[in-house]
């Protein structure tokens, strides 16, 4: 194969390993009042990821609009998407393990 081809193979390969969609985390610590929690990536070694948002549930019942705020202990497993831009608005990162959000328990 031509050094052009293993170069440009790499490239490709450096870049999908540092593009994070979703993955399967554990919850190590949960912050109720702040509707975070610090989760460990399971099936891949990757740092702990710190304060991330939990996705809340708006519900309407007979008129009655409620918000939903999920409860997670310790060893729970739940799932992490990453935002395709910036969570923060800097616009300058891309679906980095900086900007995840808990969807929801998995067991």
């Amino acid at each position: 194969m031509s050094r052009a081809i293993n170069f440009l193979e790499g490239l490709v390969n450096s870049k999908i390993n540092n593009l994070h969609t979703c993955m399967p985390c554990k919850i190590e610590k949960f912050n109720e009042a702040q509707g975070t929690a610090d989760v460990v990536p399971l099936f891949i070694d990757l740092p702990m990821l710190i304060n991330i948002p939990i996705l809340k549930q708006k519900t309407k019942e007979n008129s009655i609009i409620s918000v939903s705020h999920p409860f997670y202990e310790k060893g729970d497993t739940v799932l992490v998407v990453f935002a395709e831009r910036a969570l923060d608005g800097s616009g300058e990162r891309k679906h980095d393990l900086s900007d995840g959000i808990i969807l929801g328990l998995l067991s």
